[in-house]
């Protein structure tokens, strides 16, 4: 289970806890979309590779809508029970502690209540691709 952390507008969720240092640069991270991110990352533009004190190099995610719906709403969720990136933090923690192979989880955040923004932080796979890459 993680433990949840407000600041400055954004509800935090990690296994390990989040200093506050870590959480400005996360904070910075989901403010200036594509931070240190290079060339075409087709529909997954909402991808920063950022290096963050204790974790490493992380991946941090942001949740975009799909289908019709994003032509009027890209960012924006409704919140029925639980975040999106809540549940697939606990999902890939889970996952990870069944020894399957996934990224590890770091953190997961949000902005708003009802209606929200989401971020997932998870570690950088050593040696990999984006297929945008490629």
């Amino acid at each position: 289970m993680t433990g949840n952390k407000a600041f400055h507008g954004y509800l935090f969720g990690s296994a390990a806890g989040l200093s506050t240092g870590r959480m400005e640069m996360l904070v910075s991270s989901f403010e200036t979309p594509n931070a240190g991110e290079k060339g075409v990352l087709g529909g997954r533009g909402g991808v920063a590779r950022i290096d963050l004190p204790g974790a490493g190099k992380v991946v941090v995610k942001s949740y975009f809508r799909g289908g019709l719906i994003r032509y009027a709403n890209r960012q924006t969720h409704v919140r029925i029970k639980s975040y999106r990136s809540a549940l697939e933090f606990e999902l890939l923690a889970r996952l990870k502690s069944l020894d399957v192979s996934v990224p590890e989880p770091v953190a997961w955040a949000v902005s708003g209540r009802i209606f929200y923004r989401a971020w997932l932080v998870t570690k950088l796979l050593p040696m990999t691709s984006t297929l945008a890459d490629v």
